[in-house]
């Protein structure tokens, strides 16, 4: 999981001018990117918004993070949205916008 130095160090070897600073500074405070392996064992990334409920503003910024990480390291990047709830209109933008959705147990916030 890269840090978020090595997220800014992403947009430094990167050409990221034409990119707002507080675009920038949201990219590099996303919830969580994940540098995995693909099943071809091809490196990949997954930016992660997670929130009790799956909102519009959480699709817009894992696809937008998703992009830059693509952009930035040349890798593809997966867009996720992960939530207790999401309703069915937005369950249907992420799936038209091509993103994974990942349903968080409402079980997995209890104490062990």
């Amino acid at each position: 999981m890269p840090s978020q130095m090595d997220l800014w160090d992403m947009i430094d070897a990167a050409d990221a001018t034409d990119i707002s600073h507080d675009e920038l500074v949201s990219f590099t405070r996303g919830d969580l990117i994940v540098r995995a392996t693909d099943a071809g064992g091809e490196d990949c990334y997954l930016a992660v918004e997670a929130s009790f409920t799956v909102h519009r503003r959480d699709r817009i910024r894992a696809m937008r993070n998703a992009r830059f990480l693509t952009r930035f390291t040349g890798r593809p990047a997966y867009a996720v949205v992960a939530g207790l709830q999401i309703n069915e209109q937005e369950r249907e933008r992420v799936s038209r916008d091509n993103l994974i959705y990942y349903e968080i147990k409402e079980s997995a916030l209890e104490p062990d």
